[in-house]
């Protein structure tokens, strides 16, 4: 089940807990406010990637679509092919490598944030704090659980991809193509859902982005 993020009224309340945060001191405030910053940061390079990602699986779909097609280039087509998937094997480790560095950070924003918390002496403003801190967490792990399920359908899209290669490595010819059609519908298939969760993965890293920024947009990447 997908959490549904707030808008504009979440980005408000984190902004104003930031705040009050940050006043206790002025060493928590650059402290908070680095930690808010590095954290927003890291989401906003590790969304490139993965948009680097959904625009590589969709060019890919292009391409086997493109190479069933009567006219179409054969040699050209397959040149092409090759260097797409080995483009989507390197950015695969680049997203897992991301991933695993993200859920790291996460964690020690959000151990750090709620340490802070219990530094408020205002009963409300900490209940608020620590409901806001809960809310935050559970979109987190709502993203790690989708970029980890994301992760998981590459596999059988490269291994495809990879057969597809060896295949038309040895039968490069409109006759070859035609017999494989059942594989390349495979391979598209396996491609368009691991697309659509990129898709919702960049979604939900937008969404949490720009909630987690005092600007309430998203930042560029570094």
């Amino acid at each position: 089940m997908k959490v549904q993020f707030a808008g504009a009224g979440v980005r408000s309340v984190v902004v104003i807990l930031l705040g009050g945060l940050a006043a206790l001191s002025g060493c928590t405030q650059d402290a908070g406010q680095k930690r808010a910053d590095l954290a927003v940061n890291t989401m906003a390079d590790t969304r490139a990637e993965i948009v680097k990602a959904q625009n590589q699986i969709y060019g890919t779909l292009n391409t086997l679509r493109e190479i069933q097609k009567p006219a179409s280039d054969l040699k050209a087509g397959f040149e092409t092919l090759k260097t797409q998937i080995a483009d989507i094997r390197a950015q695969r480790d680049v997203i897992r490598d991301r991933g695993d560095d993200m859920r790291t950070r996460s964690a020690a924003y959000q151990n750090a944030w709620r340490d802070e918390i219990m530094k408020i002496t205002d009963p409300t403003l900490q209940g608020t704090a620590k409901e806001r801190a809960d809310d935050v967490g559970t979109m987190y792990q709502q993203l790690i659980a989708d970029a980890t399920e994301a992760k998981a359908d590459y596999e059988p899209f490269i291994r495809k991809l990879d057969e597809l290669q060896t295949y038309l490595s040895n039968d490069l010819t409109r006759a070859g193509v035609e017999k494989a059609k059942p594989s390349f519908d495979d391979a598209i298939a396996q491609g368009e859902t691991l697309h659509a969760k990129v898709n919702d993965l960049v979604r939900e890293m937008n969404i949490l982005t720009a909630t987690m920024s005092p600007t309430g947009k998203i930042p560029n990447s570094r």
